[in-house]
């Protein structure tokens, strides 16, 4: 864009350029009819054909005249719009008190002075969403801070418009709007977005606010996206352990992956911040998570694992040890067929031919964020004490505490239920089953899956519960219980594949995916011999794959696969089985007194048939 620096739009003459966007530039400038300094935002329009420029420019007309109807305290009014050589602009006050982006500058703050921050940001979207209007590019850098340290919000996506505009004019179809690290993940994959995308989005600012960095970083914008979608949220209280519970409840909330999970109104989230500073907790009632999610049975090997700290770069451990701060991982995005549609128009194109809104709630239902193994965290669900002696036959542990490894990120087996912020499934009910007939009392904590073979073996917990398959590489250095259920390996196409899985077998062009560094993985490889796999962080990334036909099927254990089916009717089918007999069980330290009494106790529970009904609870056996 040429520098507008000493010229006159109109009455408005430019006296130096503020800021500079992908979409926009931001311009000083001085109003010589009212003789008052004013902000002139140029959206960008050089790369637009005519036709398109037209179309939208008359759409940008439409938007500033509702955006000069909105009318309150923290809201940036738009004083003017015209158009200067075919490029659109904006006037609007010049606020030279900078933005929340500048004052964060990675640093977390008291939750009491975000929270006063963010109410008045939230009473103005409540407001705009009155009027019908929803943002969709809620982030610190449009939330202007004035000299007096009033909030005020700017930019309601209009600067997109003309990329939107774009777009749709190549493809037929809307591109989506937003910045990827505080999209919702329904802006990826649905035309059709409303007022709860703004919600998440303030919620993306809060969790920065208070804990000093983003809930998801990745090298690319598609890798941001990816996260939103499909990755547990990291825990706030890894980063500030003193984080109040009710603040956490409010993140876990207004960040829930499916829309319908997150605060229903902007009101409602009004609310709750407002009870953080009076002290009463929010009424508002969350809506209860169903039991059964699609699941990714997930069962990581001892071999090479990739993570990445959460500000470092990717790095290859061939022996997980436990880890000195908090990491997470990520996909290695295999797929060359996703990464080249960026930028984030194209993204949006593709994921939209792909999928709908529906679909996408259904495939990566919100799962939770781990911890490192050194610094564990005690899983909000009370113990339950036992209060008499175990059953006759039964070890008695005379109410010895026992120290459960759960990761939190893996249902149905564990995670953290979003409505109660404490844990939950078939590992938290089995446990303490267990410990009820034992005489023990559960103490759950959460752990890294990274480096937690080393943990057992060192006895830093006395039991792990995740799922985990048996593996006589694993029980050279641990010690397993008795298996409590068996898993196949499958390989899932789409519904409309006609090939056999030994013509995929011997298919030269067939591409398979599954999950890095799995069970899976290894079948994957032992039986498409000669063919590179594609392995993704998660089962959800590998089945969004599938669908968006960037892979040809996934290979996946069959209780994985019946969770995505029963989610998906008539997406998905099962080509064949590629392996059998794997069996998931309870993990402890080498030669632990805890396995036989544990084996005695999933003796008893088989015999009388609560094992049976916690695995059909959980989706674990038709």
């Amino acid at each position: 864009m040429t520098n507008l620096i000493g010229q006159s739009l109109g009455r408005y003459h430019i006296l130096e350029q503020l800021g500079e966007g992908g979409m926009a530039v931001v311009y000083k400038a001085y109003d010589t009819r009212l003789e008052s300094e004013v902000a002139v935002k140029v959206i960008r329009t050089e790369n637009l054909a005519p036709s398109i420029l037209e179309r939208s420019l008359k759409r940008f007309e439409r938007e500033a005249k509702a955006l000069a109807k909105l009318t309150h305290a923290n809201i940036v009014n738009v004083l003017d719009y015209g158009e200067y050589e075919g490029k659109p602009y904006l006037v609007m006050p010049y606020l030279p008190g900078g933005t929340l982006k500048e004052r964060l500058q990675g640093k977390p703050m008291a939750y009491q002075e975000a929270t006063q921050i963010l109410i008045p940001v939230s009473r103005a979207l409540a407001y705009a969403h009155q009027q019908g209007l929803v943002h969709r590019d809620v982030k610190p850098s449009n939330i202007l801070i004035t000299q007096s340290g009033d909030p005020m919000l700017t930019d309601f996506g209009i600067a997109k418009i003309i990329d939107e505009e774009a777009t749709m004019d190549l493809t037929g179809t809307s591109a989506t709007v937003g910045t990827p690290e505080y999209m919702a993940p329904e802006q990826v994959v649905s035309k059709s977005v409303d007022h709860r995308a703004d919600i998440y989005a303030l919620g993306v600012v809060f969790y920065e606010m208070v804990t000093g960095r983003k809930p998801f970083m990745a090298d690319t914008p598609m890798a941001v996206l990816f996260k939103h979608a499909s990755e547990p949220l990291p825990r706030p209280k890894n980063f500030v352990p003193s984080l109040p519970d009710a603040v956490e409840h409010i993140l876990l909330k207004a960040l829930a992956k499916r829309p319908e999970d997150r605060y229903q109104g902007m009101g409602e989230l009004v609310h709750a911040l407002e009870s953080l500073l009076s002290g009463v907790a929010s009424t508002v009632k969350p809506q209860p998570l169903q039991p059964v999610q699609p699941v990714r049975l997930r069962e990581r090997t001892l071999d090479t694992q990739a993570t990445i700290n959460q500000l470092e770069d990717v790095t290859a451990k061939d022996s997980p040890a436990p880890r000195n701060r908090s990491t997470q991982t990520i996909a290695p995005f295999a797929s060359p067929g996703l990464l080249r549609f960026w930028p984030l128009a194209l993204i949006g194109v593709l994921v939209v031919g792909a999928l709908s809104i529906g679909l996408f709630a259904a495939l990566f239902p919100p799962p939770r964020a781990t911890a490192a193994p050194e610094t564990p965290v005690v899983a909000t669900k009370p113990p339950v004490v036992a209060t008499e002696p175990p059953a006759s036959g039964l070890p008695d542990l005379g109410g010895k505490t026992i120290a459960v490894a759960v990761e939190n990120a893996y249902p149905p087996f564990n995670s953290i239920d979003q409505a109660t912020g404490e844990g939950a499934g078939w590992d938290y009910d089995a446990v303490t089953e267990i410990c009820k007939r034992l005489n023990c009392v559960p103490e759950f904590k959460e752990a890294a899956w990274d480096g937690i073979f080393p943990a057992m073996q060192a006895g830093e917990f006395d039991m792990l519960a995740d799922g985990v398959t048996f593996t006589e590489e694993r029980a050279k250095i641990v010690s397993f219980s008795t298996p409590y259920v068996e898993v196949n390996q499958y390989l899932l196409v789409r519904a409309d594949e006609t090939r056999t899985i030994e013509e995929m077998k011997a298919d030269a062009n067939a591409k398979i995916g599954t999950q890095i560094g799995t069970t899976n993985e290894i079948a994957a490889k032992s039986y498409f011999t000669g063919k590179e796999i594609q392995s993704f962080e998660d089962f959800g990334a590998a089945v969004l794959a599938l669908k968006s036909n960037d892979i040809d099927g996934v290979v996946i254990d069959n209780i994985a696969a019946a969770g995505f089916m029963q989610e998906n009717e008539g997406a998905f089918k099962l080509a064949g089985q590629i392996a059998t007999g794997e069996t998931l069980a309870f993990v402890f330290p080498p030669n632990s007194d805890l396995t036989d009494a544990v084996n005695a106790a999933l003796a008893a529970m088989t015999a009388d048939g609560t094992l049976e009904q916690l695995n059909k609870k959980w989706g674990l056996i038709p």
